[in-house]
């Protein structure tokens, strides 16, 4: 019926069907060496309470990878485009290379462990099933880095090119040289992008219309514990390691205004959350259930049970990976 099927066995009779499965499922305590060999996992404890907890734990796992490419994008884009411009407009960029290696860090490692230390909620389990035509940039991903790029792109605008002007810096004067004014610019620039990413860990891990901002937010002191160390770490390099990343020193209104305008992002989340997309990842499921039933109908049509079992189950689309194999499915496929 091309539906996704899994089988559960520990004798050596069910390995047949443990190998032809989606999923095999034998039994680690009673199941055979055969029936395991032939399957895909083993229960070690005989338990099935146990694929319960594996089935939350890989949706946990798929909803971490959609959190950190929903942060990882979301500062690439920001990054790319204040970089692009700044240095059409000012012909060099505000962000030099020593701060991007320093963002990258943020993002690649410090945000990757933040983000995937999350562990399972049991509001999980209520979620319908993704499958295979679910993509892996959802319409509420995409509605969460468009938002969030976008308002990081205004703030450091904002600070680029009105910084002088709209802010009313205390050290902002005619006896200013420009060479300073820009590299404060600059270093004002660098320090809300950073902060922005740091506030946006807490929007990073909402991968889902059903899941809420502060379901594991608490519970979890590998992110608390990596929030703090980003934003310390920032304020330490700000000010003691200057020379090295081209920066100066910021006044204490300086700094809250920074910070402030960073923790926007949480507000900015809760504002994008408000906005409901309509979900169709039932119905494009029931959709690809639907073809892949008339595909089996047509596949199987005239053939023997014999046939119908040596035939691969596997949609027309992967026959052509079967004939470049040689193998002896992809000659039944044909005849």
């Amino acid at each position: 019926m091309g539906e996704v099927v899994a089988v559960t066995g520990d004798g050596s009779n069910d390995s047949p069907a443990l190998k032809k499965a989606n999923v095999g499922l034998s039994m680690g305590k009673c199941g055979t060496e055969l029936a395991k060999m032939a399957s895909d996992i083993v229960i070690l404890d005989d338990n099935f309470n146990s694929i319960v907890k594996a089935l939350r734990w890989g949706r946990c796992v798929y909803d971490n990878v959609r959190g950190f490419l929903q942060f990882q994008l979301t500062v690439n884009f920001a990054a790319m485009i204040i970089a692009f411009v700044g240095s059409c407009v000012l012909h060099e960029s505000p962000l030099k290379t020593i701060q991007l290696l320093w963002v990258n860090l943020i993002m690649d490692s410090l945000g990757a462990l933040a983000l995937a230390t999350f562990g399972p909620t049991d509001c999980l389990l209520k979620r319908a099933p993704y499958g295979e035509s679910d993509g892996l940039i959802s319409p509420i991903l995409a509605r969460n880095i468009i938002g969030h790029c976008c308002y990081q792109v205004v703030v450091l605008f904002l600070f680029l090119f009105g910084a002088w002007s709209i802010f009313k810096f205390s050290d902002t004067g005619s006896n200013v040289e420009d060479t300073v004014k820009e590299k404060k610019v600059s270093t004002l620039v660098f320090n809300v992008f950073v902060y922005c990413q740091v506030f946006n860990l807490i929007n990073g891990h909402v991968a889902g219309a059903d899941m809420k901002v502060t379901d594991g937010l608490f519970t979890n002191p590998y992110f608390i514990f990596i929030f703090i160390c980003i934003g310390g770490l920032q304020a330490i390099l700000l000010e003691c390691a200057g020379k090295a990343f081209e920066t100066v020193h910021l006044k204490w209104d300086e700094w809250l205004i920074c910070i402030g305008f960073g923790a926007g992002e949480i507000i900015i989340g809760i504002i994008l959350r408000l906005i409901n997309l309509p979900d169709k990842t039932t119905e494009k499921l029931n959709a690809l259930r639907e073809l892949r039933k008339e595909q089996m109908r047509e596949r199987y049509a005239g053939k023997s049970f014999d046939e119908q079992w040596a035939v691969d189950y596997s949609p027309p689309k992967e026959d052509e990976e079967d004939k470049e194999k040689g193998g002896d499915d992809a000659l039944l496929n044909d005849k």
